[in-house]
């Protein structure tokens, strides 16, 4: 086992490691170092470290040295007595409401669990753009109104041959024309028709 001495005054400071293990051998080491600062035998105040251990004392070198050897084989004790990592267990905490239990919860109680809806089918004319009113065809319509103080977007289903269309909101006329280049074909957003210019 090694002793590590740290020595500082106000004019010399010093390092001492002793390795053996003779106890004569110590106690002569430490007396030369202390000599070394003008301690002969003398009481003094010094410091002595060793791993993680710090001993305050006043008093001769062979006490200092006593108080090393006991502060460190307490040490040694309290690093053998010590759990290893293998040994300490981790517990871990319980994650919150994971605990199953036959219980009903809170919901369940009140109005019963929440049971989804299935999604309402879609109209036939989303996918289609005609809407069948009374047997008469009507076809898909976006429009666009240009009146300054609406400027409402819409769509709204027609017929074939009809050439003006009313915003819903302001009930300006608005001029109809085809959607695509050719007639009756459908754009890219399914409209047959586009009103986005004022009728005269």
């Amino acid at each position: 086992m090694a002793i590590r001495l740290d020595f500082q005054t106000e004019k010399k400071q010093g390092s001492l490691l002793i390795t053996e293990e003779s106890e004569s051998n110590k106690t002569d080491v430490i007396r030369g170092f202390f000599s070394l600062f003008g301690f002969e035998k003398e009481p003094m105040q010094t410091t002595v470290y060793s791993p993680e251990i710090v001993v305050h004392s006043q008093g001769k070198a062979e006490e200092i040295q006593k108080q090393v050897s006991e502060a460190i084989n307490q040490r040694l004790q309290q690093l053998e007595s010590r759990p290893s990592k293998d040994e300490v267990e981790i517990k871990k905490p319980e994650l919150i409401n994971s605990k199953r239990t036959l219980n009903p919860t809170i919901g369940e109680m009140i109005g019963g669990a929440p049971q989804q809806e299935a999604p309402p089918e879609e109209p036939e004319w989303y996918q289609t753009g005609i809407k069948n009113k009374e047997g008469v065809p009507h076809y898909k319509l976006r429009y666009w109104c240009k009146n300054p103080q609406c400027r409402d977007r819409s769509n709204d289903y027609i017929k074939e041959d009809q050439k003006t269309v009313k915003c819903r909101k302001c009930g300006q006329k608005l001029l109809v024309r085809q959607a695509a280049d050719e007639h009756m074909k459908r754009d890219e957003w399914g409209n047959f028709f586009i009103a986005d210019k004022l009728a005269p």
